[in-house]
């Protein structure tokens, strides 16, 4: 990037307020102490995001009637394994398939 705009790199310079970093050149020091920690940060925050709960969650938006049509009752599967104390599988897969019948002659009109 420092290419493109031109930008020459040269190492800030270092003082007690700054982390130390070891870098025998000014590409190293960038990636050891901006790039390097910049992606470890995505990396956690894609685990924290993508959790078993989150799955489990992110499986409700089938029961969205725009997207109803695309879906099977197997698809809700993780959502109703984590949330079973709530819901009544039997009923949840008839109320499903009624949803999906009639939202399927909508979309059709």
């Amino acid at each position: 990037m420092a290419d493109l705009s031109g930008t020459e790199l040269i190492l800030p310079r270092l003082n007690n307020h700054r982390a130390k970093v070891p870098a025998e050149s000014p590409e190293e020091y960038f990636k050891r102490s901006i790039f390097i920690p910049f992606i470890d940060h995505v990396t956690s925050d894609l685990k924290e995001r993508f959790t078993d709960q989150n799955h489990a969650v992110y499986c409700l938006s089938t029961l969205i009637l725009g997207f109803i049509h695309k879906y099977s009752f197997g698809d809700l599967q993780p959502a109703t394994g984590t949330y079973h104390t709530f819901i009544d599988d039997n009923r949840l897969g008839a109320e499903l398939e009624l949803w999906k019948q009639r939202w399927t002659v909508v979309s059709e009109d």
